[in-house]
């Protein structure tokens, strides 16, 4: 085989390669789906965007000016995430990212969190 040929060959496999893959994780990400469209009424409008833990790191006035501090606000979040006290989706077993609107109105609605109480509750 000449050079050329296998430079063919290696490109349309590539190619059909990387189609196989995109349509493999589009299948396994469409049970997903469902919790990225924000509903509008009754009708179901764009796909929200999702974000990293840094940048609602910086929505929440969080110094992330170095990499260090980044790394730090970071791990605030996910805390808050796993603490339950902000909207988060698990994307995959190791990642986690966020709605910042969801993460705004959370927080413009006072928190997921209950209010600390000293009453008895009977």
């Amino acid at each position: 085989m000449s050079r050329e040929t296998l430079d063919q060959f290696f490109d349309e496999f590539k190619d059909r390669f990387r189609q196989l893959v995109r349509e493999a994780v589009a299948e396994e990400l469409e049970p997903l789906r469902d919790l990225l469209l924000k509903p509008v009424g009754e009708e179901v409008s764009e796909v929200a965007e999702l974000v990293d833990a840094v940048e609602i790191a910086r929505l929440l006035g969080e110094d992330t000016s170095t990499e260090r501090t980044r790394r730090a606000a970071a791990q605030k979040v996910y805390d808050l995430a796993r603490r339950k006290l902000i909207p988060s989706v698990r994307v995959s077993p190791r990642r986690i990212r966020f709605n910042p609107q969801a993460v705004k109105k959370c927080f413009a609605d006072g928190g997921l969190a209950r209010p600390y109480s000293t009453s008895a509750h009977s």
